[in-house]
């Protein structure tokens, strides 16, 4: 099984991303916009994490994400590369997503790009839990395989660590890869054209 985070990793969305938790914090009363690198040393990169750092009320701040990022008529595109990736692995692996973006907001993205049929299941930021949680609860029932997760936050490395599978950081995504490598990830991808070989070089390790 192979989990991805979705924002900085299949999507290229941090734009649409930013707007949104613009909105959602005008929405609480700040007059202030948030940086480029607001997500850049997140821990966990969630936006109720955004939120509480910045003194906004998580939970609503998050669902007003939801719905302003679901009301963009610009649907954020996956990065190139991504789908010829997804194409492979899904030949031999089944491939879900666990992000803290809502599930809907992924498959909106996923189906314009026409890579939602590559997906055997999508966890969102509205399934309660920490990713942690839910990728132990996703290979509670798979223990005698190989799992990895792939994402763009040491909150992803930091996860699936604590869920007792391997963990790929990539290099195109929200964090720098030098905050990933910190924290011991099995592998870094260098571009989506790398990333089915490097999964499968840990899967197979």
């Amino acid at each position: 099984m192979i989990i991805f985070d979705f924002d900085g990793v299949l999507a290229d969305s941090l734009e649409s991303c930013l707007s949104a938790c613009n909105v959602a914090a005008r929405a609480q009363g700040a007059e202030w916009a948030f940086e480029q690198d607001a997500f850049a040393t997140l821990n966990p990169l969630t936006f109720e994490a955004l939120a509480e750092r910045h003194g906004l009320q998580p939970e609503p701040f998050a669902q007003d994400v939801a719905a302003a990022v679901s009301a963009n008529p610009d649907v954020p595109a996956v990065f190139e590369g991504i789908c010829d990736a997804l194409s492979d692995l899904a030949q031999t692996h089944a491939l879900i997503v666990v992000s803290a973006s809502h599930a809907s907001v992924i498959r909106s993205v996923l189906k314009a790009s026409d890579a939602d049929h590559h997906f055997a299941r999508i966890v969102g930021g509205d399934t309660p839990g920490s990713k942690a949680e839910k990728i132990s609860e996703l290979v509670a029932d798979k223990t005698a395989e190989r799992h990895v997760m792939v994402g763009d936050a040491v909150s992803d490395i930091l996860a699936a660590r604590a869920a007792g599978i391997g963990a790929i950081g990539v290099c195109w995504g929200w964090q720098a890869s030098s905050q990933l490598l910190a924290h011991d990830p099995d592998a870094i991808a260098q571009t989506p054209h790398d990333l089915a070989q490097v999964c499968r070089s840990v899967l197979d390790a």
